[in-house]
């Protein structure tokens, strides 16, 4: 495994030596970034010297820019570790800011990213960092979550590094895909339902198990795909891949977007397509009025704003389309009006939402390819994977 390792300034930094050492006693290559503050911490001549490779500091170096390092060192790598990532570094990244070397690879990645935070436990629960750690999470990054216990300023509380050992396990898990036909190919899904808020009580959502999805999701994992999984709220367990776990269906398109660039997105979530235009901060009270209006406002199109994004938009679209009438006919209309390139049609007045099975038709831009009948979603899932191969070999 090649790890691209990031660290930043947090006194944690005095672990990094030994975290470099224990990824080359186990035979895995290490690379190292270094911000400038992390250097009051540790050494370049200590990681470069333990990392048997050279250890970058500088935005710009007269004799590695041609090789534009911000872009070479993370698509040179498998994983990129970020280990400590101080508040300050985590706030670069919640905002965009490329203001050095490491902020700048991991924005300008393609690759999976993992922080491990460390510092002051006010600062961790300072509202900034707690949204930015969010939004981090909501853009695909996998949190090592700090620990409890002594600090190093001396007061006690959430906020030290987690141990060297739970950063090789997590970072190790990473690297144990399974290979297939669709090894190397990154994947994105969405499944579930979403839900949009009335007031802190209520909500409008739909019946989606998430069940269809969730055997997509672990079909391509089998295959060796490398898969992001963007759900809503289900009752089934997690698949062993990048999991996001969303709410709203902006949360869920701001996960997608975040989780680009990928070689197919698959949009099998039920995705609400009307919010409540002013969500209500305090509980509707019921009144002596037997009626209730809800003024009502479109939610964005997830599938539709993928297949129209220029340069980032995946080589392989796929799309799901319920419907209760006209099937294939409705179904045609949204694979032209949305610009995606397969759609899997499923008549939901057939298949009831929760059941373990179901039928499909398969259209494409020629038109129907195949209608599979009545059968366990798990085979379904199959015959989607076998779309998908076809399509990105």
């Amino acid at each position: 495994m090649k790890i691209l390792y990031i660290v930043t300034g947090s006194i944690a930094a005095i672990k990094a030596p030994e975290i470099v050492r224990e990824f080359k006693k186990l035979g895995h290559s290490i690379t190292c970034v270094m911000t400038k503050s992390a250097s009051y911490f540790t050494t370049e001549t200590a990681l470069s010297y333990l990392s048997e490779n050279k250890v970058y500091t500088k935005m710009f170096e007269p004799d590695d820019e041609s090789e534009m390092a911000h872009i070479k060192l993370s698509r040179d790598n498998d994983i990129i570790l970020v280990a400590p990532a101080s508040a300050d570094f985590i706030a670069k990244l919640a905002h965009g800011l490329c203001d050095d070397l490491a902020s700048t690879v991991c924005i300008a990645s393609d690759k999976k990213i993992i922080l491990a935070p460390a510092m002051n436990t006010k600062m961790l629960e300072y509202p900034a960092t707690q949204e930015n750690l969010t939004k981090l999470k909501s853009y695909g990054f996998q949190i090592i979550e700090p620990a409890e216990g002594l600090l190093a300023c001396g007061e006690e509380g959430s906020g030290k590094m987690a141990d060297v050992e739970t950063i090789l396990e997590t970072v190790l898990n990473n690297k144990t895909k399974k290979s297939g036909r669709l090894s190397g190919k990154k994947i994105v899904i969405t499944a579930g339902p979403t839900i949009e808020e009335i007031d802190p009580v209520r909500y409008i959502s739909n019946h989606s198990s998430g069940k269809q999805g969730y055997a997509i999701a672990s079909a391509l994992i089998d295959q060796g795909a490398d898969v992001t999984l963007i759900s809503g709220a289900t009752n089934l367990a997690k698949p062993d891949c990048n999991f996001i776990l969303v709410k709203s269906a902006e949360e869920m398109l701001k996960a997608v977007t975040g989780s680009l660039t990928a070689d197919c997105f698959i949009s099998c979530a039920a995705v609400s397509d009307w919010k409540i235009k002013e969500k209500n901060l305090n509980k509707l009270k019921k009144g002596n009025s037997n009626e209730l209006t809800l003024n009502l406002i479109k939610n964005p199109d997830i599938l539709a704003e993928i297949s129209s994004l220029k340069g980032r938009r995946p080589k392989l679209i796929i799309g799901f389309s319920a419907e209760t009438v006209n099937l294939i006919e409705n179904s045609k209309k949204k694979l032209k009006s949305k610009n995606c390139d397969i759609i899997i049609a499923n008549d939901v007045s057939k298949n009831p939402f929760g059941s373990d099975y179901n039928s499909i038709s398969i259209i494409d831009k020629k038109g129907l390819i195949e209608t599979i009948a009545k059968t366990t979603k798990k085979k379904i899932a199959e015959r989607i994977i076998d779309l998908v191969f076809k399509n990105l070999k």
